[in-house]
């Protein structure tokens, strides 16, 4: 557009997809020039998971008499599990390869904040023979594509995403969904627990919260409509992370947990405002 090779007097429509993430990663402004330079006479759809104060300034100065349609959104207590672990950030990576390998059904799906943090775990997965690949913002198209379609056909069990790249994903038979990097809201929360359970199905989402992420998940446990339950350690052996800092240094998990409680037979314990509660694994 700014080059002046594109004509766009005959676009009917304009599609604005994940309004909410588009102004959130400062992309406001090109949005707004590039609506200014479409045709008037024109159909804009907007498209966000949430309504933050700048999404409906955007839809009350660039839209017409907009019709408003917003999809219920809650969780099936009944079918989704939602359990978190409080743990050592240092025991974090050794207790997900514990679960992973204590797992053998289904498809898994791991949520991390950053792409770095995403392909530094994907790496390390494989450094413990689990299959994984990663999808984030910085792959290409087809790199992303082929991370889908890899765990569509089952030659990887475990995709880990950001989320931005996880949205808008649906991937039939994901059966356990795991928040490695706490979410910061339970908007965002619920979205990324929402790629499991789907269609009448059952599934299990699995927080790990580090000390540095108490505040967050504080922000996701005010949604009165969420019951996740505290569960205590299992025994886990230890294992070491791999930073790569010039070349694949190497970093370290300082070990596992000495709390004999088995979360894949026992209880879940209270957490903040919980009252204990028996689970058991799908």
């Amino acid at each position: 557009m700014e080059r002046g090779t594109i004509n766009f007097s005959e676009i009917k429509f304009l599609v604005l997809d994940e309004a909410d993430k588009m102004l959130e990663m400062g992309f406001i402004e090109p949005v707004i020039e590039i609506i200014r330079t479409l045709p008037k006479d024109r159909q804009t759809l907007l498209f966000s998971a949430t309504m933050p104060t700048e999404v409906l300034n955007l839809i009350k100065e660039h839209q017409n008499s907009p019709v408003r349609i917003t999809s219920s959104e809650h969780v099936e207590k009944e079918l989704l599990e939602q359990v978190y672990f409080d743990v050592d950030r240092n025991d974090k990576f050794s207790l997900l390869v514990f679960l992973l390998k204590d797992d053998k059904e289904g498809l898994t799906l791991i949520f991390t904040a950053t792409r770095r943090e995403a392909d530094a775990l994907t790496k390390n997965l494989r450094l413990q023979g689990i299959k994984g690949m990663a999808i984030h913002g910085g792959l290409t198209q087809s790199k992303r594509e082929f991370a889908l379609e890899s765990l569509r056909k089952e030659k990887i069990s475990v995709l880990v995403a950001t989320d931005v790249a996880a949205r808008g994903l649906d991937i039939k038979g994901v059966t356990t969904v795991y928040n490695y990097d706490c979410p910061k809201s339970s908007e965002d929360y619920i979205h990324r627990i929402g790629r499991t359970a789907r269609a009448g199905g059952s599934g299990l989402a699995i927080t790990l919260i580090t000390e540095r992420d108490h505040d967050n998940f504080r922000n996701v446990l005010r949604d009165n409509s969420l019951d996740i339950g505290r569960v205590e350690l299992p025994d886990f052996p230890r294992i070491r992370f791999e930073r790569e800092q010039r070349g694949f240094s190497r970093g370290g998990s300082r070990g596992g947990s000495t709390n004999s409680a088995n979360f894949h037979r026992g209880r879940r314990s209270a957490g903040p405002g919980r009252s204990n509660s028996s689970t058991s694994r799908r």
